[in-house]
C-alpha cells in the first residue's frame, strides 16, 4: 500500500482548497470598496449595495479558514495512519460545472422551466442518484416550485425562452 505521506497534495487537500478559497474571498472583499452605492441608494443610510457581497465573502472566509483548521488537526490525528490517495482534481466536478454553464447559456433559449427540469435530471444522474422517483418527481416539482415562488410571489420574471 502506498504512504499518504508521499502523496502530499491529496494529504492536504483540504488545506488548499482552504487557502485558495480565503485568497479569493479576500480579493473580492477588497473590490468591494470600489461600490460606490450612491448611484443606487434610495433610503438614506441604506446599507447599499456592498453589503450582501461581503456578507458572503464573510462568510466565504470563515468557512474557509474552519477548512484550514479541521485539516491542521485532521493531519496531526492521522499522522501514522496510512490512506488511500485521492487525486484533488477530480473529472465530475469539472462536468457539472460545464453542465451548469451550459445550463445559464441555454435557458433564455429554452426557458427557465424546460432547461431547469434537463438540468436537474443531468445532474442528479453526475451526482450518483439512481433513485428513478426521485429522477422523475423531483425536477418537475421544485422546478414549478420555484417558478411560483419568484414568478407570482416575488414578481421576479424568469427566463420564458424563445422555443418555449
Amino acid at each position: 500500500m502506498k504512504d499518504a505521506s508521499n502523496n502530499l497534495p491529496a494529504k492536504y487537500s483540504d488545506l488548499i482548497i482552504g487557502g485558495i478559497l480565503l485568497l479569493t474571498a479576500v480579493v473580492f472583499y477588497i473590490f468591494t470598496f470600489r461600490f460606490s452605492g450612491y448611484e443606487f441608494e434610495t433610503v438614506p443610510n441604506d446599507m447599499g449595495p456592498k453589503f450582501m457581497p461581503r456578507l458572503i465573502l464573510f462568510a466565504l472566509a470563515l468557512e474557509s479558514i474552519v477548512l484550514i483548521f479541521l485539516n491542521i488537526v485532521k493531519s496531526g490525528q492521522q499522522s501514522n495512519r496510512s490512506t488511500p490517495s485521492t487525486p484533488i482534481f477530480q473529472k465530475r466536478p469539472f462536468i457539472m460545472l460545464g453542465t451548469f454553464l451550459l445550463y445559464i447559456f441555454v435557458t433564455p433559449f429554452l426557458g427557465y422551466i424546460a432547461s431547469t427540469i434537463v438540468f436537474m435530471i443531468v445532474a442528479f444522474l453526475l451526482l450518483g442518484v439512481r433513485n428513478k422517483w426521485a429522477i422523475i418527481f423531483t425536477p418537475p416539482l421544485v422546478t414549478v416550485a420555484t417558478y411560483y415562488l419568484f414568478g407570482t410571489l416575488l414578481n421576479i420574471y424568469l427566463p420564458s425562452g424563445e422555443f418555449f
